[in-house]
Formats: structure tokens, C-alpha cells, sequence
């Protein structure tokens, strides 16, 4: 019932469905098609960073990140 302007996403989320997999089920739907989604992730390695842009995801941090780094994620998200 509500749309979201971002989405920022765990990729290790533990259990179940990984972030990967549950970005790729919300850009099914449509109006999620082109909404930036950000990979939060501590797979840090550039080749990480290349793999999740590649599969779908608009943005990515990878942590440990400060508050300024989200900051600054989400302004560029909300930016563009």
C-alpha cells in the first residue's frame, strides 16, 4: 500500500531470501523498476561492488559506513 522514493537493502539477511534475490522480486513490480535501490553490504571488494551494480542494484555502500557516508548515499538516491 505505500511506495518508497529509495530502498536500501541487506544483502546478507540471514535467513530465507538474500538481499540480491528480494531486489530482483521488487523490480517485478512496476513502479520499483527504475526506484534506486541501494546494496548495504560487507561484501566490500570492488568486484562486489561491480557484481551488485550489474545485477540490478542502483547504488551500494558497503560497511562499516558513518552516518555521512548515508547521508550522502541517500542525497545522491534522492538526487537524481
Amino acid at each position: 500500500q505505500n511506495y518508497y522514493s529509495a530502498l536500501l537493502l541487506d544483502i546478507n539477511l540471514q535467513k530465507g531470501i538474500d538481499g540480491l534475490k528480494l531486489m530482483q522480486l521488487i523490480r517485478e513490480i512496476p513502479f520499483y523498476k527504475t526506484i534506486p535501490i541501494a546494496a548495504l553490504t560487507a561484501f566490500a571488494s570492488t568486484a562486489d561492488k561491480i557484481e551488485s551494480l550489474d545485477k540490478g542494484f542502483s547504488h551500494y555502500l558497503s560497511k562499516p559506513f558513518e552516518s555521512r557516508d548515508l547521508y550522502k548515499l541517500l542525497e545522491n538516491m534522492l538526487n537524481k
